[in-house]
């Protein structure tokens, strides 16, 4: 069966899709350099002292030629300090004093890149652009204002995908949109039931597509 033949069959069973802080779907049409993060400062604002090797790692994608997924999980859970300034980095800084515990059991810092390693290499860009064209479900897509993901992968999904209604953009709100703290998993619950009820959104529709080169230049 071919990829848009599957993808037709999975149209039908999916009636709306929400997309919360999603990092690299697509194939970005922006190099690595010129990547835009988010503006609003991360609770763990200073430089994160990662060894070299795992850096070099992540940064070429490695597929575990260079260093072990297993190493990598033993060094962060023999670094508990590290895990919590990245997990950190999740939270806006106005709740530096509140930031959960990250449980180290659950934290893999190889799984994001071999995801997005894996991502840019299943398909093209025509191929994922084909494939959010023919699929018409209608979409939303929820971004925090303080993320550690590269604000331009979110909105590469948005430029590439036409199914996508509506933007709600959270101030105020890190990567872990629902968080418990304060009153975010009411506001996101909130935004997700008016979506998937065919309701007004809570929040402006922003950014929308003519607004992704101002949207990211803001963030540079």
């Amino acid at each position: 069966m071919s990829d848009l033949a599957s993808d037709r069959i999975s149209s039908l069973r999916i009636e709306k899709a929400v997309y919360c802080e999603p990092g690299v779907i697509v194939e970005s049409s922006l190099p690595e350099d010129k990547m835009v993060l988010a503006k609003s400062p991360h609770v763990s604002a200073e430089g994160l002292t990662i060894p070299l090797k795992i850096l070099v790692s992540l940064a070429f994608r490695d597929n575990e030629s260079f260093i072990s997924q297993n190493e990598v999980i033993n060094y962060a859970a023999e670094h508990p300090d590290l895990v919590q300034a990245l997990f950190s980095q999740a939270y806006p800084l106005k709740y530096s004093a509140r930031v959960p515990k990250v449980d180290i059991s659950t934290f893999n810092i190889s799984s994001n890149t071999a995801v997005k390693r894996d991502v840019l290499t299943f398909r093209s860009k025509k191929q994922l652009a084909d494939s959010f064209r023919f699929l018409p479900v209608p979409s939303v897509l929820l971004l925090g204002e303080s993320s550690y993901i590269e604000r331009s992968a979110p909105l590469d999904l948005l430029e590439i995908n036409p199914n996508i209604q509506q933007v709600q953009y959270l101030k105020g709100v890190g990567h872990l949109l629902w968080n418990g703290l304060d009153d975010n998993n009411e506001k996101v619950y909130k935004i997700i039931s008016a979506f998937l009820n065919g309701q007004p959104p809570l929040l402006q529709n922003y950014p929308k597509r003519y607004d992704v080169q101002k949207f990211l230049a803001e963030r540079r």
